[in-house]
């Protein structure tokens, strides 16, 4: 972002979160959206020619490069994209609305972003197992410099690790990870430890629940796999150029470095120039079995669809609307509230509000499949509901199916205390 666009932003006026979802008016108004990001859209559908690149054409040279992406996950657990993608508009957006103090993940109200969810499509489904299909898994970074990124997780963690990848041994669930902003050792890039080099990766780890014996610190899957001195040289940090992108699995342990500090040198050069230390803007989309993990959005299917304009002998994509895009934002904040300095009860109530309006309006109905968020962070459940909310929650299941549908692992819809759970299968942290 240039220094007048950059100085705008700082004098615009900073949205006050909770009041912008709790008008339930206002935080779908598309008039309130391109107040905070002018340079970007939001429509209910694209113009088939506008989208990027357009329709991918398979060649000698693209299978080549498919295969050896897949081959590389299988082996290695993670692949490297150097094709780079037009990022731009998206990461200028990211700015504005950190300057907004608004989360990186709001950005998924633009049509930019879903633009970039459909190429992000075809690179995941081409480069994985056939069943593996788009699962609307998304979301956003932005790392200021002083910053760090997650720290070393497996992005799931089933009861059994080795039903989590077809026969062929090609993962059920991989990520794309795209740099929207060049990422660097300096700024916060990813770092891995590759398949061969880890313990767990398909068997599973090591946990209490699993073993009789008493647990120790080389239980621990980071530990496991670097037991030794020499074990530390498997690490591999993976800088990318803004554009270009990293697909890895939901097995591989991966991080976001700690970024240097503004005030630091980029380089360890002789003169008394200094570099300014730039943040690190990402974002990332998944792909899964839906045997294994099904689809954010039950009705998956009517989006990214083409449709024939007869008016215009136009073909038009069709992307989410705006309270889907909003419900999928919010799910993903409850799911990393951690992170994000925001009431956790603002984004309940605001996504419980629109699955109803959505539920009204014809959009089928909602999953609420998430683990008690307020048992992670020691808060005592409300003991009482009243009846006519737990039929709202028994109700709520069509439409959006969040973290995928597993009923299974839900004794009973009236012991759920609160509107979502998170998935079990979700981030495990090291």
């Amino acid at each position: 972002m240039d220094e007048t666009l950059e100085s705008t932003c700082h004098q615009k006026e900073v949205f006050d979160l909770a009041s912008l979802l709790a008008n339930p008016r206002r935080r779908i108004d598309p008039v309130t959206w391109k107040e905070i990001c002018p340079g970007l859209s939001l429509t209910s559908a694209v113009h088939k020619k506008d989208v990027q690149n357009g329709k991918i054409e398979v060649t000698p040279n693209t299978q080549i490069k498919v295969k050896r992406r897949q081959e590389k996950l299988t082996h290695d657990g993670y692949a490297l994209v150097d094709d780079s993608l037009d990022v731009k508009l998206i990461r200028e957006g990211i700015e504005a609305l950190y300057h907004r103090k608004l989360p990186a993940t709001f950005i998924l109200m633009f049509d930019e972003t879903w633009k970039l969810a459909l190429e992000s499509k075809r690179i995941l489904e081409k480069s994985s197992h056939k069943k593996n299909i788009f699962n609307y898994d998304l979301l956003a970074w932005y790392i200021p410099p002083g910053s760090a990124g997650f720290s070393p997780h497996r992005d799931r963690q089933p009861d059994d690790a080795s039903t989590t990848f077809h026969s062929d041994n090609q993962p059920k669930f991989i990520t794309q990870w795209i740099a929207l902003s060049d990422a660097t050792p300096a700024n916060s890039c990813l770092y891995v430890i590759p398949k061969p080099y880890d313990p767990g990766y398909t068997t599973g780890d090591i946990t209490e629940e699993s073993t009789t014996t008493t647990t120790s610190i080389n239980d621990n899957p980071l530990y496991r796999a670097l037991s030794t001195k020499e074990s530390f040289q498997h690490i591999r940090c993976l800088p990318r150029k803004a554009g270009q992108s990293i697909l890895f699995t939901h097995r591989i342990i991966h991080w976001g470095s700690q970024s240097d500090d503004v005030e630091q040198s980029g380089d360890n050069s002789d003169d008394d120039t200094s570099s300014t230390i730039s943040p690190r803007i990402a974002i990332s989309f998944v792909c899964s079995d839906p045997d294994f993990e099904s689809p954010l959005l039950v009705n998956h299917a009517k989006y990214f669809a083409d449709t024939e304009n007869s008016e215009t002998n136009d073909s038009l994509i069709i992307l989410p609307p705006l309270h889907i895009r909003l419900l999928l934002i919010c799910a993903q904040l409850l799911i990393y509230y951690q992170r994000f300095d925001i009431d956790k009860s603002v984004i309940k109530d605001a996504m419980m509000e629109e699955m109803l309006n959505a539920e009204a309006g014809g959009y089928g109905e909602f999953e609420d499949d998430y683990d008690d968020i307020e048992q992670e962070d020691g808060m005592d459940q409300k003991e009482n509901n009243s009846s006519e909310d737990e039929d709202d929650l028994v109700d709520a299941e069509e439409d959006l199916d969040l973290f995928g549908k597993r009923k299974k692992e839900i004794t009973s819809h009236a012991e759920t205390k609160l509107p979502f759970k998170k998935a079990k299968t979700t981030n495990t942290y090291i």
